[in-house]
């Protein structure tokens, strides 16, 4: 299937400068110098973050602001691609201010990454009894997928994702316990980020 090229997200993170503590409830303008909010104007979440979707390739103005703290404005580049800011505010009181933002319901590139289903099955196309077949549905995308036997996954090797990814039991028959995990990467002011999902337990009993 084709799917359609969506414009880029923009994902705000707005911590303390001093602590780097996530700040919930800051209020996050994008817009143009003309109309400061006309992208949105919205209050991170929990974790101290925002998303904006579906915006034009032109140049933007971010403000972030919070009581107590210094508010910060950003002249953006067109974006081209999805980007990941952090933005860290100084405490005190002054500077540019946010207007009008309400909390919006946004989720982040860096949560949500989890394994919702997954099976295990004998790999029918050969004949090797210890090959096994992991299918995995996830909540988000990832890039790459690792499979043990142990649950430290000692010895184990990540390996480019797929839904469906063969494996090798460490020994034929029996009942056997599978740990699984995936990652993927997203990009945060040039830093790359390992966001990696909670580990999920496959039982299988080989015949």
């Amino acid at each position: 299937g084709v799917v359609a090229a969506e414009n880029p997200w923009l994902e705000i993170h707005v911590m303390d400068r001093d602590s780097g503590r996530p700040l919930a409830g800051a209020a996050v303008c994008l817009g143009t110098q003309a109309s400061q909010s006309q992208f949105g104007a919205v209050l991170t979440d929990a974790r101290g973050v925002t998303r904006f979707r579906d915006l034009p390739t032109n140049p933007m103005v971010l403000v972030v602001s919070r009581p107590g703290y210094l508010g910060e404005q950003r002249l953006l580049e067109p974006l081209y691609e999805n980007r990941v800011m952090v933005m860290k505010l100084a405490p005190g009181g002054g500077g540019p201010r946010c207007e009008g933002a309400r909390s919006g319901q946004s989720r982040s590139p860096a949560e949500g990454l989890e394994i919702t289903a997954a099976s295990v099955a004998r790999d029918r196309a050969g004949d090797d009894p210890r090959r096994v077949l992991v299918k995995t549905q996830l909540s988000g995308e990832a890039t790459d997928i690792m499979i043990s036997e142990r649950p430290d996954f000692q010895g184990a090797k990540w390996q480019s994702y797929a839904a469906v990814v063969p494996y090798r039991l460490e020994a034929a028959g029996g009942a056997h316990t599978l740990y699984v995990q995936v990652r993927r990467y997203v990009k945060v002011n040039g830093a790359t980020l390992e966001i990696l999902s909670p580990v999920r337990k496959l039982y299988y009993q080989a015949r």
